[in-house]
């Protein structure tokens, strides 16, 4: 994985670049603003961490959400 600053830079205006192809608008501090469809329209029933999409307790994905914190013990080692 390469780790330059130019690297980053060319990821960011390749996502900046998909973001625009796909008609989002950009504030002028270059963050895509979010139009109201994008939202949920109504609460989850369960928020789970990705690493439990497939768990058994999850038994309705449609209104599941799924929330991509991982907690530290789970990253650092």
């Amino acid at each position: 994985m390469n780790r330059s600053i130019a690297a980053f830079e060319s990821l960011i205006d390749h996502y900046a670049g998909y973001l625009s192809n796909k008609g989002i608008q950009f504030n002028p501090q270059g963050f895509p603003i979010l139009q109201p469809q994008m939202y949920l329209a109504e609460w989850p029933k369960l928020m789970v961490p990705y690493r439990d999409r497939k768990a058994r307790f999850v038994h309705d994905p449609a209104h599941t959400v799924l929330c991509l914190f991982t907690g530290d013990a789970r990253i650092y080692p």
